[in-house]
């Protein structure tokens, strides 16, 4: 699945006028990202699998490389002084295998993962702050579902989105699913997304159309290929805020919430899988776009972070370690 690479980044750029500023064929104002600030920390370099994700906190969550891909395994780098923490899901009767993670503004961390089976059982582990497991969950969702979208709630309720695959029941393979579920893992209520049935022949041959998240303002949001939805815990639909994207081919991969505003990393590849990424503002009460940011010139990997004050957080390599490149909103 191309959601599971990291993505090498090869930025582009368009024309711009005296100010730097121009505009894309929606209208939306169109800018390149200047950096404000570098650190290179004492971390060795490292690859991981898909977007960073982070809490309020800096602190910073991979699914790294040191292990294959199905590994249940999360890396925590602590803000300040970039300790590492380890979080694995195990089981001692069966092995688990890794579908999707979440961290919520609080850092409370929750890896998804199955038997490793096409009709698999899903369950969600639960972690201290220390990366010991603390609790596992089944999840009540019919057999043969392909998850794709995770987020939990700092009450326990589950987002998931996915697909049923061709080990599901004959009437729902292709069907999509969107389900909220209670902290115990039964389903609270399934919502209708418009999201349509997927085609099993050609899936996973493009980049993955959406990702979810718990945000600050106590709501789950839900992207997909041009809108996202805010959900209440209770399963309510606070409203849909629809986008434009710069592009027809522009695949939308991660999104995070701060201050009211919401940021959209909208990718695209080349027919030699080199990756370009724009990363889309709209503010979230007037459903206006803000702006669309280029990446700053130099940073070749993907925005892990996202803040209404800060800006925008990237990973890069320099000397072998790590280093994180900060570029403010302009």
């Amino acid at each position: 699945m191309f959601k599971a690479l990291f993505f090498s980044l090869l930025l582009f750029f368009s024309a711009q006028d005296q100010n730097g500023i121009t505009t894309d064929r929606n209208g939306i104002p169109s800018r390149v990202l200047l950096s404000s600030s570098t650190k290179v920390l004492e971390v060795p370099a490292f690859g991981f699998y898909g977007p960073a994700q982070c809490d309020r906190d800096g602190n910073l969550f991979f699914h790294t490389t040191t292990e294959v891909y199905n590994d249940p395994s999360i890396l925590k780098l602590k803000s300040g002084s970039w300790e590492p923490t380890i979080f694995r899901a195990s089981d001692a009767s069966e092995k688990i295998y890794f579908g999707e993670y979440s961290v919520s503004p609080s850092g409370e961390v929750h890896i998804l993962g199955n038997d490793g089976a096409l009709d698999g059982e899903q369950y969600v582990f639960a972690f201290d702050s220390d990366g010991k497991m603390s609790g596992k969950t089944k999840l009540d969702v019919p057999a043969g579902l392909f998850a794709e979208d995770f987020a939990i709630s700092d009450r326990g309720v589950t987002l998931l989105s996915g697909y049923f695959g061709p080990k599901a029941a004959p009437n729902l393979q292709g069907q999509s699913f969107v389900g909220l579920f209670q902290p115990s893992g039964k389903l609270l209520r399934r919502l209708n997304s418009d999201l349509g049935k997927v085609d099993l022949a050609d899936v996973g041959k493009s980049i993955h159309a959406g990702s979810a998240i718990f945000a600050d303002d106590g709501f789950l949001y839900l992207l997909h290929e041009q809108s996202v939805l805010v959900i209440s815990e209770s399963g309510t639909l606070v409203r849909r805020i629809m986008f434009d994207k710069p592009s027809k081919e522009a695949a939308p991969t991660k999104l995070a919430v701060s201050g009211g505003w919401i940021a959209i990393s909208l990718t695209e590849h080349d027919k030699k899988f080199q990756v370009t990424e724009k990363l889309l503002v709209i503010d979230g009460q007037t459903q206006e776009p803000f702006a669309i940011y280029t990446p700053p010139t130099g940073v070749t990997a993907g925005v892990m972070c996202f803040s209404r004050k800060d800006g925008f957080e990237f990973y890069g390599v320099q000397g072998g370690r790590v280093k994180i490149t900060t570029a403010a909103l302009r």
